[in-house]
């Protein structure tokens, strides 16, 4: 019985311990833009930038360095900005890319997410 319409599909366990050693690594690839760089497992970087991103051209400079060097190493890039780490989650999990920069946005701009 197969498994799926491509017979030639294969099928790979997880190794949360690889990713999360690929994630620590990113996180040092990070520190460059700020030194505060948290590894949130399985899936995400959480970076604080108020205090940096004027030094490489304001927030959508910073995004652009960010997504061009983590696409050159060949990762997957999904990007969100907020006032608060969870609203930053939300946004990235729901794949919403977006800089949101006054909180007084987060309620409406999350009320809308799925």
């Amino acid at each position: 019985m197969p498994l799926a319409l491509l017979p030639t599909l294969e099928i790979k366990l997880r190794d949360v311990t690889r990713e999360t050693t690929l994630l620590e690594q990113l996180a040092g690839w990070c520190e460059q833009f700020t030194p505060t760089v948290c590894v949130t497992v399985p899936d995400m970087l959480l970076l604080e930038v108020a205090g940096s991103a004027h030094l490489f051209g304001g927030i959508e400079g910073l995004q652009q360095r960010l997504r061009t060097g983590l696409q050159d190493l060949r990762h997957p890039v999904c990007i969100a900005l907020a006032p608060t780490p969870g609203a930053a989650e939300w946004l990235v999990h729901s794949g919403c890319e977006t800089a949101i920069t006054n909180v007084a946005r987060l309620p409406a701009v999350l009320g809308g997410l799925s």
